[in-house]
């Protein structure tokens, strides 16, 4: 975008633009290529951890450093072309002495093409006429330069008048075709989670600043506590109408969070549905199998549509991206629930513990 910005800018040729753009992707690949050396080298000498400290500055150390260099290829490329065409503008300029000699000039072959042209003399009116043409061919007026600014102005305001009014129709007309659709679409239950603050070893856990940054959640909580043998946590996010992409919520799974961060997920079946007071509630059950003890987790991804629960459209294909638009839907607003239990032996337990929980861990709301 910005090599094509400067090619405009500068004014210069399509083949000059070309290679500008090419030198914006090979610089971009460039940076990318050191910035991504660099967190590896921080990761192989300090840490994992360290590469949140190193990760802004360096992206951008290198946007600058990208810009700025894609602008010098602006500027050389702006100096080739005036050296290469020097000479043709230099023969266009004229000063007023200049014009006022090659006036001179036309004058004086005027008088003399007035008494030698082919043979015989010509008369008063004739090189009267060849002289104002001459005149009139290199006299530049006044009213030619007010004729072409008025032109340009005339061009620019009906330019910006057909911009503003295109801006308004694709707001308008994309707003229309939204709500059309969305007003025939009936709301969900809602519902949040009811924590218990009085089980035993209940702990407000904090959420990273780093995972608010990536996920971009309206509202997120964290805790973890004891029942019996059992050890729970779970957070729970939610994310309102329209403030975040539909997919956002969706391509956070625990089988994507977690293995980067170190541990090793098995899914243990497909979507299940868990009838929890009068919700029927969508979850994917994973097992932890790096861990010293059985480690289970389920999750749960709730869109505030009652046509719109489940995972059938979690992975980013093209055809998932468009079918929203074409079905008329935004993100309606979506809610997740991640709980981790330690304690069952099997899967089949952890589920049936969970299955038990969340009927006092869920509130449902009209």
């Amino acid at each position: 975008m910005i090599s094509l910005f400067l090619g405009e800018f500068y004014s210069l040729g399509a083949w000059h633009r070309a290679l500008c753009v090419f030198a914006g992707f090979a610089l971009s690949v460039l940076f990318n290529l050191a910035r991504m050396s660099l967190l590896v080298w921080v990761a192989a000498r300090k840490g994992i951890n360290a590469i949140a400290s190193w990760h802004d500055p360096a992206g951008v150390t290198i946007l600058v450093a990208c810009f700025l260099s894609l602008w010098g290829m602006g500027v050389w490329l702006q100096s080739a072309k005036r050296k290469a065409g020097g000479g043709s503008q230099e023969s266009e300029v004229r000063t007023p002495s200049g014009k006022a000699e090659m006036l001179k000039t036309e004058k004086l072959t005027a008088e003399t093409d007035k008494t030698t042209d082919g043979g015989r003399r010509m008369t008063d009116g004739e090189a009267g006429c060849r002289k104002q043409k001459a005149e009139n061919r290199d006299v530049f007026h006044p009213s030619d330069l007010s004729r072409a600014k008025s032109f340009s102005i005339s061009a620019f305001q009906f330019s910006a008048f057909a911009l503003c009014i295109w801006i308004l129709l694709t707001e308008f007309s994309v707003e229309a075709w939204y709500r059309s659709h969305e007003a025939r679409v009936p709301a969900a239950a809602q519902w949040t989670v009811s924590w218990p603050a009085g089980s035993p070893a209940f702990k407000e856990l904090p959420l990273a600043e780093r995972t608010r940054q990536i996920l971009r959640y309206d509202e997120g909580r964290c805790a973890s506590w004891q029942e019996d043998n059992l050890t729970w946590q779970a957070v729970f996010l939610r994310w309102k109408p329209g403030r975040t992409a539909i997919h956002l919520a969706q391509n956070h799974t625990p089988e994507v969070c977690m293995t980067a961060a170190g541990y090793k997920l098995e899914a243990i079946s497909p979507q299940e549905w868990f009838d929890v007071n009068g919700l029927r509630m969508p979850f994917l059950a994973y097992q932890v199998t790096d861990a010293p003890r059985p480690f289970f987790v389920f999750y749960c991804l709730w869109d505030d549509r009652a046509t719109a629960q489940g995972f059938a459209t979690m992975s980013l294909t093209y055809g998932n991206r468009l079918a929203p638009v074409l079905a008329g839907l935004r993100n309606p607003g979506q809610r997740s629930l991640e709980i981790a239990v330690t304690g069952p032996d099997t899967a089949a337990d952890a589920e049936a513990d969970l299955r038990a929980e969340l009927q006092n861990l869920i509130a449902s709301k009209p």
